[in-house]
């Protein structure tokens, strides 16, 4: 529950990384000289709103007023974020300029994909030196703003909600040799059971899917190359995650039977998409969601 290049983060994003300086037995074991880096964002941040808030010449000013927008989409139901860092989030950017002694405010809703979808204008009527520090102009203004915006942002609304009783339904994989695609299809389902994974057989049932993209390439004659990138996506093949595991391993090794290296890579990622489905759930304190 990533491809979706074009589409701007999920945010939950978890990136694990799997590094090997040479052919190994088990080329996925997990081993003390092996690194495994765990980078996790909450879903539900890659999914907020991402508002930037006009500057205004005074600082305090900005400041009430950026807290009064994110406050009333908070109130309309809509997770907000300040945090730019997330590309696949709609964006609301704010810009302000005088008009004598008042101020005229100007909001655009961009979407995934960079398009305008949305655009609010706003006058200030006061003064600007009357209504910085009047916190009922901020808050008119902030209501303006979500009554203008918020029906072109309902439509994504769905998805900057957590999932209700998430479960991962174990695609087939794609791309690796001999009997990888169903070994690793079978050993994800069985390390994800081991973990105590929410799961489910059922594709239509299950609202979070979990699939393994594999490459094999030959780095010389004694060596290949195996790189495996787990895809965790929602039903809309929304991004939730991705997981890359790279190592080397002797030439061929891999051409027919994957035996145990599958269930060695899926323990590895077990774990991470536990962890993604704790925090999409509602039900789940943020506390036990949340990665260090």
């Amino acid at each position: 529950m990533f491809s979706r290049e074009g589409r701007r983060l999920a945010a939950i994003l978890s990136v694990l990384v799997i590094a090997a300086c040479g052919p190994v037995p088990k080329p996925f074991k997990q081993t003390d000289s092996q690194k495994i880096e765990i980078d996790l964002v909450r879903p539900e941040q890659s999914r907020s709103l991402i508002i930037v808030v006009p500057v205004l010449d005074d600082a305090a000013a900005t400041d009430r007023l950026g807290a009064s927008v994110h406050k009333a989409f908070e109130a309309a139901g809509i997770p907000t974020t300040t945090n730019t860092d997330h590309p696949d989030a709609p964006l609301l950017i704010g810009s302000a300029w005088r008009t004598g002694d008042g101020l005229r405010l100007r909001w655009e809703l961009f979407g995934s994909d960079s398009d305008l979808k949305a655009a609010s204008v706003v006058e200030a009527a006061p003064p600007a030196s009357a209504w910085i520090a009047d916190d009922s102009v901020s808050e008119d203004i902030a209501r303006k703003v979500v009554d203008d915006i918020l029906p072109a942002l309902r439509p994504a609304a769905g998805r900057l909600d957590p999932l209700e009783d998430p479960s991962v339904f174990v695609e087939t994989a794609t791309g690796a040799p001999g009997d990888g695609n169903q070994a690793l299809e079978r050993a994800a389902i069985a390390a994800l059971d081991r973990a105590g994974v929410r799961r489910t057989d059922d594709r239509e049932s299950a609202n979070v899917f979990l699939r393994a993209v594999v490459k094999v390439v030959s780095v010389d004659d004694e060596t290949d190359a195996v790189r495996i990138r787990w895809l965790i996506e929602d039903s809309d093949g929304a991004p939730l995650g991705t997981m890359t595991q790279q190592t080397l391993v002797a030439s061929g090794s891999l051409q027919n039977r994957w035996g145990l290296a599958a269930y060695d890579a899926a323990e590895a990622i077990a774990g991470p998409v536990g962890d993604v489905l704790s925090s999409l759930d509602p039900a789940t304190p943020a506390e036990e969601s949340a990665n260090p």
